[in-house]
């Protein structure tokens, strides 16, 4: 009896230390609200004079995979810190509601885009547009890491330009 009790206390111990030991390689799943906001943002201060007297910011959220409202307003309650009137659309949509200035031929706000978007544990990568009019537009590629438990905008570089 007491070397099965010692044998039990001894697999425990060893169980124990064994799972104390192991590298834990779980990773939360990541905000995504916070993730696209993180990488959007990036996209203001490139070309900055595309942001000049906006009026409003519409992001184009067509292309967001697996995004819930939540995570939508989020991005949305992010672009508030511009000071100007935010929301989601596209530019299809922004012309609609005429949003697209027929005299200038141009957005009296800029269009935010991600056409593509890729997701890892560690990492976002995002490719999309920043638009005020035909001969207004970038090209933006933005990566956001996680580093030291925190999610980071590691560079964003302007892809093209017309």
């Amino acid at each position: 009896m007491l070397f099965r009790k010692i044998m039990w206390v001894s697999l425990c111990a060893i169980m124990l230390l064994l799972s104390a030991c192991g590298e834990k390689s779980e990773v939360a799943a990541p905000d995504l609200g916070e993730l696209y906001s993180l990488a959007l943002d990036a996209y203001m201060p490139v070309d900055e004079g595309l942001n000049g007297g906006m009026k409003y910011i519409a992001i184009d959220m067509s292309n967001l995979k697996d995004l819930d409202g939540a995570d939508k307003g989020q991005i949305l309650d992010h672009f508030k810190t511009y000071k100007v009137d935010v929301m989601e659309a596209t530019y299809e949509q922004l012309e609609a509601k005429g949003l697209f200035n027929k005299n200038t031929l141009s957005l009296d706000g800029i269009l935010l885009k991600v056409d593509k978007a890729e997701l890892t544990e560690r990492q976002l990568i995002v490719e999309g547009s920043k638009y005020r009019s035909g001969d207004g537009a970038i090209g933006m590629k933005v990566v956001v890491e996680l580093k030291d438990g925190e999610w980071q905008v590691k560079k964003a570089d302007m892809t093209w330009i017309s």
